[in-house]
């Protein structure tokens, strides 16, 4: 979609080049009158008709622009998408094999910490919240 987008905008750009050439393009008047941006506005697109080969540039780094920024989009995005995909998986294995996890989890506490295990996994598994619980 985005060599499309390329090829579509160098031949607008070819195109509004010949119609700045001829002289059939020229500033609405409701540009200037724009709030905020209007006048800046209005002097770009003037400095645009004063200069018709400058639109090529333009379109085209802006273009490009879009081009590098769209695939640094999708790129965050599929990272987060791999990310959410990846927390379903392992939540789902969690809930399906819970009670097995919980237990290697004791096992693996109990040669750590020895006698302390038990003190340490009811401090955790009766944590309560400081603050009042509006679900509970």
């Amino acid at each position: 979609m985005l060599y499309l987008l390329r090829a579509d905008v160098s031949v607008l750009a070819d195109h509004l080049a010949l119609e700045l050439d001829a002289g059939r393009l020229h500033t609405p008047a409701f540009v200037a009158s724009l709030p905020i941006v209007g006048p800046d506005l209005s002097a770009w697109f003037n400095a645009m008709l004063d200069e018709p080969l400058r639109w090529k540039t333009e379109l085209k780094a802006l273009v490009g622009k879009l081009d590098t920024e769209l695939w640094t989009l999708l790129g965050g995005v599929g990272k987060n998408i791999v990310k959410l995909g990846l927390s379903l998986f392992t939540l789902f294995f969690a809930y399906l094999h819970g009670l097995s996890l919980l237990e290697q989890a004791r096992t693996v506490l109990k040669s750590l910490l020895r006698e302390r295990t038990d003190g340490y996994v009811n401090a955790v598994a009766t944590y309560r919240l400081s603050w009042p619980c509006l679900a509970c």
